[in-house]
């Protein structure tokens, strides 16, 4: 009889309206003391479902179609107009199963929810979410969009946030939160394999965590992604963790606290307007102090997986190794300026600071190394700390190239549990130095440690007085051309270079770009080496008003114009 009515009201109401509305009071289409939210799921006919936030609705959602689900309406007359309050419909999963399910589908649908807290969700095991459990299994597509939303206070297996499997559908999140999940297995606040995760404008992932510290578990306290699965984040903030945006505040015990990226999947991080910064902070990877778990804010591993990032700040993140980012076994990383477009600081684009690898044999306090692949441009390094390699540390074949970055100010003596051996430490590694500005780093041993491997250092300046050795070679030599140094101990190649102060702007506030009396201006040779654009993104060029050493290009990471244009200083 129950269901006859709902056809009957189902039918009648799609004569009047595209929509249905489900609440407590006489003007709702359906009233929540008669009907569930899954009956008119289940008989949706292709309506929009409007709910109201007069009550909590205690069930698990089981959805195989194209639908639309709209929460966040204070009564019924406001769902009729689509006037919507600033509060939440509440879905509760009573800690039973996913609080939604989205399965057994056999062509593309695509789901649409907004306004709606899907909490206190349960489902371990494999293919579990959970707030959401989303299975393609049949490869068909689906589309899953979130839309000032909340995923919070659930647990799941694999993603504690959401599940999500397919090879052809996506997840986007659109002003949501996916917020203090668990996960047993992998991806605190989400799991995906194949497809695509789109963090949007004004969303965020996070304090999440996940904690297992079984073999090939315990990774991605953020987002854990594998098989293929493209993840891209579009949001963020320079502020506090609690304005809710970006990847912020994740654990793991394992590996990737904020992202953990494998078997070719692909991470792009993309502040595409000025003043959008993209963030990765405050996320910890071995998060039970077991000495296992690397890459704080992002980890990378495996051939075919890569991470591009564009206008990004990581900051304060911890880890074993690779407080920052961690890349491994054939995996890459690139970071620059996306397409020329402006970043979202003035003077920073990619800003690696207050970075830390463990104080127990901890390497890598900014981006660690171990059989991957780095290539860095437009960066800034500062007060990042590690027992080795303070901003980078490289083994095992490695290769980095550094490029148009500033690095300055990192470590601190050794001081504060930290050794803060060496500025760069490369083993059997390749590094390519090239425009860079290395500073003021408070570290012990010398500014570069290189043994074996291959490097070229080249158009660069390296001021590091308090350091004294400048360099560390041992079993490799290379090339050595068009470096200002405080220090030439160490160094056995060089060409072009000298021994100098480089004049900075203002040294004792951190503004490392040249002064109008540096000796490096105009020192080096135009040549293949040369950078068209500097760290700010200005044009390389020959400065009339000085005889050239060298060359027609400065040293370093600033490219001095001698006051023709109006810099402002953002260190």
């Amino acid at each position: 009889m129950k269901q006859a009515l709902i056809i009957i009201l189902v039918i009648t109401s799609f004569n009047l309206k595209a929509f249905v509305t489900l609440g407590s009071d006489n003007s709702c289409d359906y009233n929540t003391s008669l009907y569930s939210l899954q009956d008119l799921v289940d008989l949706n006919a292709g309506l929009e479902i409007r709910v109201t936030t007069q009550s909590t609705l205690y069930e698990n959602i089981e959805i195989d179609q194209s639908i639309t689900i709209k929460g966040g309406y204070q009564n019924c007359d406001n769902a009729d107009a689509d006037i919507v309050s600033n509060s939440k419909t509440v879905i509760d999963g009573g800690a039973v199963n996913s609080v939604i399910e989205i399965s057994q589908f056999d062509s593309p649908i695509n789901v649409g929810l907004h306004h709606l807290n899907l909490k206190n969700g349960m489902k371990l095991g494999s293919n579990s979410g959970g707030g959401m459990s989303i299975i393609d299994a049949n490869d068909v597509g689906v589309n899953v969009s979130l839309y000032r939303s909340l995923i919070s206070n659930n647990t799941g297996g694999y993603g504690g946030g959401i599940y999500f499997n397919s090879d052809f559908g996506a997840v986007s999140l659109y002003e949501s939160i996916i917020l203090n999940n668990d996960a047993t297995d992998n991806g605190g606040g989400i799991s995906c394999y194949g497809g695509y995760v789109n963090v949007g404008a004004d969303s965020g992932v996070i304090l999440n965590s996940v904690f297992n510290t079984g073999l090939n578990y315990g990774n991605g306290g953020g987002i854990f992604a594998a098989g293929g699965c493209k993840v891209t984040v579009y949001s963020g903030t320079q502020g506090s963790l609690f304005e809710f945006k970006g990847i912020a505040g994740n654990t793991a015990s394992n590996n990737g606290g904020g992202i953990y990226a494998s078997s070719g999947s692909r991470v792009v991080l993309n502040s595409n307007s000025q003043n959008n910064v993209i963030n990765i902070n405050g996320n910890a990877a071995d998060s039970d102090s077991s000495y296992i778990g690397n890459g704080g804010g992002i980890y990378l591993t495996g051939q075919g997986t890569s991470a591009e990032l564009y206008g990004t700040l990581i900051k304060e993140n911890f880890a074993q190794n690779g407080g920052g980012i961690a890349v491994e076994n054939s995996a890459s990383l690139y970071l620059g300026k996306y397409m020329g477009v402006a970043c979202w600081n003035d003077n920073l684009c990619n800003e690696f600071v207050g970075n830390g690898a463990s104080k127990n044999s901890g390497f890598g306090g900014a981006v660690y190394l171990n059989a991957g692949h780095v290539d860095m441009q437009n960066s800034a390094f500062h007060e990042n700390r590690a027992e080795s390699g303070v901003v980078m540390y490289a083994t095992n074949s490695a290769t980095a190239k550094l490029r148009n970055s500033f690095v300055y100010n990192n470590g601190s003596n050794g001081t504060d549990g930290w050794n803060d051996v060496y500025t760069l430490g490369f083993y059997d590694s390749g590094l390519i130095l090239n425009h860079v500005t290395m500073a003021n780093n408070l570290v012990t041993g010398a500014s570069i440690r290189q043994n074996s491997g291959y490097y070229s250092y080249t158009n660069s300046i390296i001021r590091e007085p308090h350091v004294g050795l400048g360099a560390d070679i041992t079993n490799i030599f290379g090339e050595e051309d068009c470096l200002l140094l405080h220090d030439d101990t160490g160094f056995d190649n060089l060409t072009n270079s000298m021994v100098a102060n480089p004049y900075f702007v203002d040294e004792t506030n951190h503004d490392y770009r040249l002064s109008a009396i540096s000796f490096a201006i105009d020192m080096c040779g135009e040549d293949a080496h040369t950078l068209p654009k500097d760290f700010y993104g200005n044009a390389m060029w020959d400065d009339p008003n000085l005889i050239n050493d060298h060359g027609i290009r400065d040293a370093g990471a600033h490219e001095s114009y001698m006051g023709d244009v109006i810099f402002m200083s953002g260190f």
